[in-house]
């Protein structure tokens, strides 16, 4: 007989069966960087250390979320440590600048002069910014601007990640970030996504005392999404 597991049960037997592949992965590129089965060309050793950390960063963030989600009923301290926002952001956006040069999009950042420093969950935060960074891209048409901006009050940062592209209707904004959640036009340019997304990064934004919200003016008009997180 076939049970119905809770969301959170079969997230975390995922995140497990991921990890040991992962972890074997991980090993064997550490040796053929190491030279165990040969000397590489320079260019090539570089690109084997960019993977090697990309997969390391990757275990991390399965790490993060497992442990989020089992604080979802048992809430516990997230592992915070002091991050400068603006050196996290611009690090996000240069790992996407291959994706956005595709589709000949400029990404701006913009924010306001100063250093800003929160205490959050770097590798949690970090992976929520990917995602939706990658997905103005995605869903924004080719030579178009995806803007960036990031600002401080005096009880809160504000991040507010804004697209050109398909926009959202009012029905879409109203369920946006609930489990499997997909907008129509989404399911028809990517059949694929699960609708998770999303409602993980409002997970992640909630587990550091904070807000998420989108805006759209409709169809085709683009999106913003803000994120509003608490000063510690």
């Amino acid at each position: 007989m076939r049970q119905n597991l809770p969301f959170d049960e079969v997230m975390a037997m995922l995140g497990h069966q991921i990890k040991h592949p992962l972890s074997r992965l991980g090993a064997s590129l550490t040796l053929i960087e190491e030279g165990k089965f040969g000397k590489l060309p320079l260019k090539s050793k570089k690109e084997l250390v960019i993977a090697t950390s990309h997969i390391k960063e990757f275990g991390q963030l399965v790490d993060a979320l497992l442990e989020l989600i089992k604080n979802t009923h048992h809430p516990r301290s997230l592992n915070l440590t002091s991050c400068d926002l603006s050196f996290l952001i611009k690090r996000v956006i240069k790992d996407l600048e291959s994706d956005a040069k595709s589709k000949s999009i400029k990404i701006s950042f913009k924010k306001q002069k100063g250093t800003i420093k929160l205490k959050i969950n770097e590798i949690l935060i970090k992976a929520l910014l990917t995602n939706m960074i990658d997905n103005a891209i995605k869903y924004s048409p080719k030579k178009s601007v995806v803007s960036v901006n990031l600002k401080k009050d005096k009880n809160k940062v504000n991040i507010a990640i804004q697209d050109s592209g398909i926009g959202l209707t009012k029905k879409e904004l109203g369920g946006i970030f609930k489990k499997f959640a997909r907008g129509d036009k989404t399911s028809l340019l990517h059949p694929h996504g699960l609708g998770l997304g999303l409602y993980i990064a409002d997970m992640v934004v909630k587990a550091h005392g904070g807000k998420i919200w989108a805006e759209s003016k409709g169809r085709g008009r683009g999106s913003t999404f803000s994120i509003s997180l608490p000063s510690r």
